[in-house]
């Protein structure tokens, strides 16, 4: 250092001691900005101040002033003073700039860095904030990270971490927050709280830290079925599905038809994790015999379930499609469809006159002293003729088929319900459905030989009366069905003395 440099430091620090001395005398100022840092103890920092001009005989003063207000000298130029090893300082352009460097930051380095101007009043405060990363210094259960509980019992855990600034403590799931701070507590444990928990500390100094523990709940079984009712066609193979969730996983599972004792032999396997255990049970060949109900059960020692799987084969979905409105007095066109996996066989239609325009009101009760009268045609589809159309958000065939009823009478109401029937037998009848014929006068059309097929009935008696149903084809992008319909006559008595139509029985 030369002499000019040595004097300059000495006046400054004389300077700093009697700061009344050629205060402000010196028309310099600063260009640097007061700097505010926060860096991770260890790390290095440094600051920067820089002034327009300095006189020969000044120099930039560093001082240190703690949380307690203590101030201390830090350096004269770039002269450090003694015990402040931590700390350098290095001049450029003639002094008028400084940077003071820190080599390694701790808490007792904290506080307030001043640059002033020797003999001047003006000066540059800097700040510097230590921190440490939060890390975290201790768990409950601290000897492992596999947590078990027995459902509806308590647990819990517990983290516990350091930092500066102190950090936040939080505990997720899953990517969902359960609570904050350092303790996760759960009253009465159930399946949901089972899985990966993670308890994590953060004071953004550094990267947050993490801790996981995977809690395992003990919990009986719970079964899940994708449905109730399951349908198949004559012949086939069936399989029903039990999924059993619990743990530790059911090894107990048993399959048994209602009313019945047997035990049925079925198959288990596993379906990932957390305890899930699939039963299968194959039901071959299915006819009427072995339709019906299925039940089944499940136990793992800390309880127990079971459900029940229906196998059915009728046909389904039975329902009437044609207007409630005729077109003519003496006709009317029922259509209908029904589902079904296997051919359909036969079709039941049940209809009544249920209210004629031509009774009068004191005859109007007459058919509720004959609730059993009624017409019954059963309709057998054609071998070749099946209209199966099934649509993309429905597997099931569709079977659509229609039969004209003729010999009605006009301005009458008109009762219908239908069944059908595969190898596995009749579906139930569908609930009552009503049509009314059109005013008097508005017969239908005489059909040709190429369309109808007619029948005609005779009365024991010896009188005649007609009661006929022919079949019509039905042209449709969905193809032809043929029917053939079957009526069986009673004698014309009932005739006339009950209402004005044929009671039509089925062998």
């Amino acid at each position: 250092m030369t002499p000019a440099r040595i004097f300059r430091t000495v006046f400054a620090a004389l300077v700093i001691v009697a700061p009344s001395v050629n205060s402000d005398s010196s028309d310099s100022t600063f260009t640097s900005s007061p700097q505010v840092k926060r860096t991770l103890r260890g790390q290095p920092v440094q600051f920067e101040c820089h002034v327009t001009r300095l006189e020969s005989w000044q120099a930039l003063i560093w001082r240190h002033i703690n949380a307690l207000g203590v101030d201390t000298i830090v350096a004269s130029g770039s002269t450090i003073v003694s015990g402040w090893d931590s700390v350098s300082v290095v001049e450029q352009d003639n002094g008028r700039k400084n940077v003071l460097h820190i080599r390694s930051a701790t808490f007792d380095l904290e506080g307030s860095y001043v640059c002033s101007i020797s003999g001047s009043s003006q000066m540059q405060t800097n700040r510097l904030t230590v921190n440490v990363a939060a890390s975290i210094v201790a768990t409950v259960p601290d000897d492992s990270t596999v947590v078990e509980v027995t459902q509806g019992h308590r647990f819990q855990l517990r983290c516990i971490a350091e930092g500066k600034p102190e950090p936040t403590i939080t505990w997720t799931k899953q990517g969902e927050t359960l609570t904050r701070g350092e303790n996760l507590t759960v009253t009465s444990a159930g399946r949901r709280d089972a899985g990966s928990v993670r308890c994590s500390a953060d004071n953004g100094a550094g990267n947050p830290v993490f801790k996981e523990f995977e809690v395992v709940v003990r919990y009986g079984p719970l079964v899940e079925i994708e449905s109730g009712l399951i349908r198949g066609a004559f012949g086939t193979n069936v399989t029903l599905e039990c999924l059993f969730d619990s743990y530790p996983p059911v090894t107990d599972v048993t399959w048994y038809r209602e009313g019945s004792f047997d035990q049925l032999e079925g198959r288990l396997s596993t379906n990932g994790a957390n305890g899930r255990v699939v039963a299968r049970l194959t039901i071959t060949a299915l006819d009427r015999e072995n339709t019906g109900s299925y039940r089944c059960s499940g136990s793992n020692g800390f309880g127990s379930t079971s459900e029940i799987i229906s196998v059915d084969g009728l046909p389904f979905d039975l329902r009437i499609t044609s207007s409630t409105e005729g077109l003519y007095s003496d006709q009317y066109t029922v259509s209908w469809e029904a589902k079904s996996l296997s051919p359909l066989l036969e079709t039941d239609i049940r209809f009544s006159l249920e209210q004629n325009a031509d009774v009068s009101e004191d005859d109007s009760n007459v058919t509720d002293l004959f609730p059993d009268i009624q017409r019954t045609l059963r309709v057998v589809p054609a071998a070749a003729g099946e209209d199966r159309t099934p649509n993309r958000s429905d597997p099931y065939p569709v079977y659509r088929q229609e039969v004209v009823l003729e010999d009605l009478s006009s301005r009458s109401t008109y009762r219908i319900s239908l069944r059908s029937g595969n190898a596995f037998g009749f579906s139930n009848w569908t609930e009552d459905f009503r049509f009314r014929t059109a005013e008097e006068g508005n017969k239908a059309p005489l059909p040709t030989a190429k369309d109808t097929t007619q029948f005609k009935s005779h009365s024991t008696e010896g009188d005649q009366t007609r009661s006929s149903a022919h079949q019509r084809n039905k042209n449709s992008s969905n193809g032809a069905l043929g029917l053939r319909c079957i009526l069986y006559p009673i004698p014309s008595l009932f005739l006339v003395q009950l209402i004005p139509a044929a009671v039509l029985l089925i062998k």
